[in-house]
């Protein structure tokens, strides 16, 4: 980057136009300070694109529902033709285009007063970026439900760094953690939003109004809400009677009032992801591994433990105990795997699983300061290597 100019300083502009496609207007997103002014980009940056995406179709839905009083839900086939396109990283800026299809007619891109809804959904959070950063004031033509996507978009802004708006026609809007904690304070003043991983059962699934409840492990009942119509069907694939359904892992911005006088409620979901039958024998602490969240050990080491990991820990547990040395206990590791521990007379034994399902096995005689390792690909494997060291005792 370095003899290019300020980060995003080349090609301000991309035309959206091509064979298949028209466009309805374009915008540029550069991020900008900290570590995007080293060359490359950052992985975990990548996940604010999808991110603004849903922020700016929830807005839309907002302003025609604003139009349409009585009326709870959009039209099917609203977003159909929505497209945001990553159609290069230049030096410190990503440059996503939104486009809609030729042959779309309606939905999103319908025209009222000579805008479309996505322009006005641009145009309303740029507006809202600037008002919030020079006044701390929240434009009153603004959607304020939208405004709780703040609680997940840019939180991976680090303190030197921002993300800069910018379309044709249009002042320059940036987004900088400042003005994040702003909007998030305005969503909510009597609330904490936060990022959250949650496990339970769902209980109730309630497709018209997008809302559903979840019964955590301790009973606890949580309702919560969400805006994306397509985890409907995921929902209502896990619902039932305790006992019946398996556990679940949700990615969630969760509500928690600050006085705790009410009860946390679940303000979006972002995913659903099945675990396991819930009557397992170490389905409670396999529950708990599959609450940690990024930095779950001091706010910045710590990966989330991926469902395949944890399933693949649950089924290794039974032939371990089968072996009849002892009891495995289950640890997280840092890099998002699982440790399975276990002493048995001097001997001290470790499977460790890792995020990518590669088995490390290890045993060490505390008595002959001895040990051996080894790894392997399946659980038939991870048997063997300690049986065999059984039958040498």
């Amino acid at each position: 980057m370095q003899g290019e100019g300020a980060p995003g300083e080349q090609g301000h502009r991309h035309s959206c136009h091509s064979h298949d496609v028209d466009a309805v207007g374009s915008l540029r997103v550069a991020f900008k300070g900290g570590r995007y002014e080293v060359s490359g980009f950052p992985v975990d940056a990548l996940t604010e694109l999808p991110r603004f995406e849903r922020l700016i179709l929830d807005v839309a839905k907002q302003l025609w529902r604003r139009e349409n009083p009585g009326r709870e839900r959009v039209p099917r086939g609203f977003t159909d033709g929505f497209k945001m396109r990553l159609t290069g990283i230049q030096s410190g800026s990503v440059v996503p285009v939104l486009t809609t299809e030729d042959s779309l007619e309606e939905g999103l891109f319908e025209f009222e007063e000579g805008q479309s809804y996505l322009d006005r959904a641009v145009f309303a959070f740029e507006e809202l970026l600037r008002s919030t950063s020079e006044s701390n004031r929240i434009p009153e033509d603004f959607p304020r439900e939208a405004l709780t996507h703040f609680g997940r978009f840019g939180s991976t802004l680090r303190d030197d760094e921002l993300i800069e708006f910018s379309s044709p026609d249009s002042e320059v809007a940036r987004l900088t953690p400042v003005t994040r904690k702003r909007l998030i304070e305005h969503s909510s003043t009597q609330y904490m939003l936060q990022d959250d991983v949650l496990v339970g059962e769902i209980s109730e699934v309630d497709a018209g109004r997008l809302q559903f409840e979840l019964r955590k492990r301790d009973g606890e009942l949580i309702r919560g809400s969400f805006k994306e119509e397509s985890l409907v069907q995921d929902l209502r694939a896990v619902v039932g009677v305790t006992g019946t359904v398996p556990l679940v892992r949700l990615q969630c911005l969760l509500k928690t009032p600050l006085m705790r006088l009410e009860k946390p409620e679940i303000e979006d979901l972002y995913s659903v992801e099945v675990l396991f039958l819930p009557d397992h024998e170490d389905s409670a602490r396999l529950a708990h591994l599959a609450t940690l969240s990024h930095g779950w050990y001091d706010n910045e080491q710590g990966e989330p433990i991926p469902t395949d990991v944890l399933e693949m820990a649950r089924d290794a547990m039974d032939p371990l105990r089968a072996l009849g040395v002892g009891e495995p206990l289950l640890y997280p590791t840092l890099e998002g795997g699982v440790q399975i521990e276990w002493s048995y007379l001097g001997i001290t034994r470790e499977v460790e699983i890792d995020s990518d399902l590669t088995m490390g096995v290890c045993e060490y005689n505390e008595a002959t300061r001895e040990s051996r390792e080894s790894t392997v690909g399946t659980l038939l494997e991870m048997r063997t290597f300690f049986e065999g060291e059984q039958r040498s005792e």
